[in-house]
């Protein structure tokens, strides 16, 4: 169904202008969300649940969405690629109000997922679609303990767990904050651990602009433990309510001795979204990288995203 989605939302949109674009994705949008729901009202049925219970049931349903996500890569060799990120979380209250069904795609470029979906796996690189169950042990205003198993629907499965702890801290008279997470994965096929730290400054300029700095560490085992560190400075500008622009600034370190670690890329990029409505939008990111591997020369990049929010 996502493929379909995706492939579909990605030829409309390039191929009528913007009017008809929203039309037909509209109607797609519509069809997809009922599909959802009702598919969601199934998996959680309650067979005691009366007319009061339904209508509170319908509400929980609505809350669930699904992020579906085509992205278009185009480089200076005049390489095209397409890839797809989606992302999606069930609530099932009947069973569990703490236990959630997870489900995520992301692309193989880390770059790209971290600027078209921050929320996917950064540990993860492989483009399969995923699945699991997901526990929330605490939830409650800015602190956030979780577990969850997944596993590849495709073989190999390769299953892991990961647990993660997400921590805001705030700080209201100098309006700034920290976003935290760090994370344990265990993947069960390889008998192996990886770790991941995430600290993220985040500080409002004015009512226009925002300043992030954002750092990321991974110790992944499947990478011979390659130690990686990236750093991320955005610059948001939401320029009205329907275009906003993110100025990047990022680089990537390799550890390849104990406490070394070298720079393996760098990259100045502008991520474009504008908004046609609230569940529609269409992203374009133009970036100069330059990477070890290519002895630091300028590579030019363009990535067009087209993204679909379904479950409002």
């Amino acid at each position: 169904m996502f493929r379909i989605a995706a492939v579909i939302l990605f030829f409309t949109t390039v191929l009528t202008a913007e009017e008809n674009a929203l039309f037909i994705l509209e109607n797609l949008r519509y069809q997809l969300t009922h599909y959802y729901h009702k598919l969601l009202g199934t998996l959680d049925n309650d067979p005691k649940c009366n007319s009061v219970c339904t209508i509170a049931q319908q509400k929980r349903i609505r809350k669930n969405k699904i992020r579906i996500i085509t992205s278009v890569k185009s480089t200076k060799q005049k390489h095209m690629s397409l890839s797809m990120n989606v992302r999606g979380r069930i609530d099932l209250p009947n069973i569990s109000k703490k236990l959630h069904l997870v489900f995520s795609q992301q692309g193989s470029d880390t770059l790209t997922n971290r600027q078209v979906d921050r929320e996917n796996e950064n540990v993860i690189t492989d483009t399969r679609f995923r699945i699991g169950l997901k526990y929330n042990f605490y939830h409650k205003n800015t602190l956030d303990i979780s577990t969850k198993l997944s596993f590849k629907i495709h073989r190999p499965f390769g299953p892991f767990q990961v647990l993660s702890i997400k921590k805001l801290f705030t700080f209201p008279h100098d309006d700034f904050s920290i976003y935290t997470q760090g994370s344990l994965y265990y993947f069960y096929a390889y008998t192996f651990l990886a770790q991941s730290l995430e600290c993220n400054f985040i500080q409002p300029l004015t009512s226009k602009y925002l300043l992030a700095f954002a750092n990321e560490w991974e110790n992944n085992a499947e990478n011979h433990h390659n130690r990686r560190l990236t750093h991320h400075l955005r610059l948001h500008h939401n320029f009205n309510q329907k275009n906003h622009l993110v100025y990047w600034f990022s680089y990537g370190t390799l550890a390849k001795k104990e406490n070394h670690y070298r720079i393996e890329w760098r990259a100045v990029s502008l991520s474009y979204i504008h908004y046609l409505n609230k569940w529609f939008y269409i992203q374009t990111i133009p970036r100069v990288v330059q990477r070890r591997e290519h002895n630091f020369r300028n590579d030019v990049e363009l990535t067009v995203s087209f993204a679909m929010l379904l479950g409002i």
